[in-house]
């Protein structure tokens, strides 16, 4: 992950909110978000313009505090050229834009009146703006908007201090999120917080048993699964267990109760945890292709629901997907979202795919965390082109109109779970 958006160590990893900065006018409806948004989740950090919001975002940089995202209203005096340098200048933060769908305000660049989303394509994406959010609907879109783009957030409970720093620094590496609790009770009054906010953790790792009692960990699940009613309408629970034992029957009831699998703590279990967390949480995926009826078509087939093994179950998952419309975007976008995934054009203007790919994989040697799984969508199989994008680091290539959305998620899933 950007080493800008990770906490630094030493951060309590307890409770710890996704810092935002809010770019926009003091009248914006963006000013809504400190009302709708409990700030126990997200903290907003409000700039009435771009001088200010720059300035937030050294402030932070200075004291090693992380900026999770930055959402800026489009709206903003000279909004494309600062963005354009926080972009830049800050290790590509995750970026939001507020936009007007069906129009816009007179834009401040040399063009003069320019519809937002028009702004959009010239200005934003290519500087790696990973999205936007409509006005019209901003209440009902940014928090899937926002957990789209911000990093996973996981929920340890476990009643040894020691394990839980264990496994929040290994998650801190991956740029994830953690939430601690000591005990059942307070990991099920933390789920159920966020259930009522509409969210929930992508990943809940329990300690099988807890303060004396031998299955707390396993009640606990059984609890949040087996009560919707006190949750509220919210997706299926993933949860693995920890234990220090591996009595069979005690693992065959972890397994009953829902669990994903079982972990042993033993020297080295929290890359085991990394390893089956990476194949719970959703994989993000960038779709590049000058054509958009190319991206269309790739975006209905990744849209659809799909199942995914982790550890011994068998969930249900989708991918989040983020676009873009050249190479030279698709290198800034990738930098900032860090997808897992990515399908690469190969002849697009500017900035062809195999070019882009060798950025891409230069700027990935430079940086922790893993190596993305990257297919070429091309209508060319020369043996030339092939050649060059195997040197370049490619993981496979796809002949566009060859495939179908199950074979390609096939395609992708199986490249992902290595």
């Amino acid at each position: 992950m950007p080493t800008g958006n990770v906490p630094p160590a030493g951060e309590s990893y307890t409770a710890d909110p996704y810092r935002i900065i809010l770019a926009c006018p003091p009248d914006s409806v963006l000013m809504r978000l400190l009302e709708w948004l409990d700030p126990a989740e997200f903290r907003f950090v409000p700039a009435e313009n771009g001088e200010k919001a720059t300035l937030l975002m050294d402030n932070h940089r200075t004291r090693q505090l992380a900026v999770d995202a930055l959402i800026v209203d489009i709206e903003l005096p000279n909004s494309a050229r600062w963005v354009k340098e926080i972009a830049v200048n800050y290790d590509h933060p995750r970026i939001l834009m507020a936009v007007t769908e069906d129009g816009g305000k007179t834009g401040d660049e040399p063009e003069g009146k320019m519809p937002d989303m028009e702004r959009m394509n010239r200005y934003f994406y290519p500087v790696g703006v990973a999205g936007y959010v409509a006005r019209e609907r901003l209440q009902q879109e940014i928090v899937p908007a926002l957990m789209n783009l911000l990093p996973p957030k996981v929920l340890i409970a476990d009643d040894n201090a020691l394990t839980r720093s264990i496994v929040a620094e290994a998650f801190h590496q991956e740029g994830v999120r953690i939430c601690q609790a000591d005990n059942g009770k307070t990991a099920l009054e933390k789920c159920r917080i966020m259930n009522k906010k509409g969210m929930m953790y992508d990943l809940c790792i329990f300690d099988i048993s807890m303060g004396g009692d031998t299955y707390e960990g396993i009640s606990t699940l059984e609890t949040l699964i087996g009560r919707p009613d006190a949750l509220g309408s919210v997706p299926e629970t993933k949860a693995l267990f920890l234990s220090a034992h591996g009595e069979v029957h005690i693992v065959k009831r972890a397994l009953e109760a829902g669990a994903l699998d079982y972990v042993r703590k033993e020297y080295g279990f929290e890359n085991t945890l990394l390893e089956r967390a990476r194949a719970a949480f959703p994989s993000k995926v960038l779709i590049v292709d000058d054509s958009k009826l190319h991206r269309d078509i790739l975006r209905s087939f990744l849209e659809e629901e799909f199942q995914v093994t982790v550890g011994r179950r068998k969930v249900k998952s989708r991918y989040h997907i983020f676009e873009a419309g050249g190479g030279r975007e698709a290198v800034e976008i990738f930098k900032a979202v860090r997808p897992s995934a990515v399908i690469l054009d190969v002849e697009m203007p500017e900035m062809g795919g195999i070019e882009a790919l060798r950025i891409i994989r230069q700027f990935e040697k430079s940086q922790s965390g893993s190596r993305a799984v990257i297919f070429m969508h091309t209508t060319k199989d020369s043996r030339e082109t092939v050649d060059d994008a195997i040197k370049a680091g490619i993981d496979g290539y796809i002949i566009k109109g060859s495939i179908d959305g199950e074979k390609l998620r096939e395609k992708l899933n199986v490249k992902l779970v290595k």
